[in-house]
């Protein structure tokens, strides 16, 4: 646990380390390795390509690690030809609780004939996978739950190629859609994928489909239909490099709104960004929080008032002075970007603002039941994350007589918990982060770079 008490000394200008984006890397190296799984030995392909700025999070570990298994159990020693572990036994790959990983690779194993078991942690078992497995299974692979149908641990026994159609519900994870696109390149018949109703996540898939024309892949994204269509081609490697994360930023964005006579810069971010999440410049700008681009970097301020108006600021915890007028009925659709919502609930709870949301579908199957987790510890400051119609609320709880000092943050195993909560020692007394090895998940280095900056950690 670790107790965090605010510096007194907060520097006028701060330099902020972030770590690379793991939604750009694990996607990455799932390319190079589909890349070198089916190269061959043709003398004309390019060497391994340089991938620059792969994310140390623990997620992407766990990535490169499983991956070189499955590459150290290869038996055909012709790499030309697709490979088979079946006649090695059942090879096992644990990951953890990277969810990302676990959703790529089961696609990969598919594809590549990698005939293995998957697991995770117990957490991992009780996160949906029914439905990139009815997909897999349409297309051909025999797959089976060792355990609870629709969940992992699951095994990959087979796969022939019998349909290049599927179809999808829009609203689904990210992941499955973009694990599934992937793969299509490499299946003998391509692939097309039919999405059906409102698509959730789009910039995630919009950058896996980025990073495969980068790597030689043309795709065909029918927008009318919402339709992606590949056929069958061959990825060619060019060196790539990484940006660096914009879910991480969100953590140093609450802390400038918590702190408006201060500037961060923060390195590695682009204003053309592949990432979903950085709608989070355009989100902080309703809060007052202002960006600035360079050109490998970003200075985030809070500006004396927020950008638009509304009901009287009215914050017990807070003192008023630079934080201006906002909204009482702000609306946040969080669709696109659901990892930032922790960032801003946490954010409405401290300044007592009332928030509308939608897009939040996806929360109850991250690493925890994220809509449960964020309800207990804005509690905890006297609000309530609720549901009203088909809309979720941040509200505050009327003649709340809680007391707003020694609070300890729970994180669920949840390292975006622990990252959202703990800014709001630097307006809450005493203040403890439960389990803070968390954010080794997304942020290893996020709580030196707190102390170097905010904090004193003890």
């Amino acid at each position: 646990m670790y107790k965090l008490t605010k510096k007194t000394d907060i520097p006028a200008i701060s330099y902020i380390k972030l770590p690379a984006s793991k939604s750009e890397s694990n996607r990455v190296l799932i390319l190079q390795a589909l890349f070198s799984f089916f190269q061959g030995n043709d003398k004309n392909i390019a060497l391994k390509p340089i991938l620059s700025n792969i994310s140390a999070a623990n997620d992407t570990v766990v990535m490169q690690n499983l991956l070189e298994k499955i590459r150290e159990n290869q038996t055909n020693p012709n790499p030309s030809k697709l490979l088979t572990l079946e006649s090695r036994g059942d090879l096992i790959l644990d990951a953890q609780d990277a969810g990302t990983t676990f959703r790529f690779l089961t696609a990969f194993c598919v594809a590549t004939r990698t005939y293995a078991t998957l697991t995770g942690t117990p957490r991992m078992q009780e996160r949906p996978i029914g439905i990139l497995v009815d997909a897999l299974r349409k297309l051909g692979a025999d797959i089976e739950y060792l355990q609870k149908d629709g969940f992992p641990p699951i095994k990959i026994k087979h796969f022939e190629q019998k349909t290049n159609q599927i179809m999808l519900s829009a609203d689904v994870s990210s992941q499955f859609i973009s694990a599934l696109l992937m793969i299509a390149p490499i299946l003998p018949n391509g692939l097309t994928i039919n999405l059906v109703g409102k698509i959730s996540s789009k910039p995630y898939i919009m950058m896996t489909l980025a990073q495969m024309q980068h790597f030689g892949i043309q795709s065909t994204y029918n927008t009318n239909e919402q339709s992606i269509s590949i056929l069958p081609q061959k990825y060619k490697m060019w060196d790539f490099w990484i940006e660096n994360d914009w879910s991480a930023a969100s953590y140093w964005y609450l802390v400038a709104s918590l702190c408006p006579d201060k500037t961060f810069i923060i390195n590695g971010l682009k204003e053309t960004s592949l990432q979903g999440d950085s709608k989070i410049v355009e989100i902080m700008q309703m809060f007052g929080v202002e960006t600035t681009f360079f050109e490998n970097s970003i200075e985030i301020k809070t500006t004396p008032s927020p950008s638009f108006q509304g009901g009287e600021f009215s914050a017990p915890l807070l003192p008023k002075e630079g934080l201006g007028v906002v909204s009482d009925n702000l609306f946040i659709d969080f669709s696109d970007c659901p990892d930032l919502a922790q960032t801003i609930v946490a954010l409405c709870a401290i300044k007592r603002i009332t928030l509308k949301m939608s897009g939040l579908e996806s929360l109850i199957i991250k690493e925890t039941n994220r809509i449960e987790a964020l309800n207990n510890e804005i509690n905890k400051i006297g609000c309530k994350l609720c549901k009203e119609d088909d809309y979720w609320y941040v509200k505050p709880i009327i003649d709340f007589k809680g007391d707003f000092s020694n609070i300890t943050f729970n994180t669920y195993d949840d390292h975006r918990m622990a990252m959202a909560f703990a800014p709001l020692a630097l307006v809450l007394d005493n203040i403890s982060i439960e389990n803070p090895n968390v954010v080794k998940k997304s942020y290893p280095n996020f709580w030196e770079e707190l102390e170097k900056v905010c904090f004193i950690t003890t």
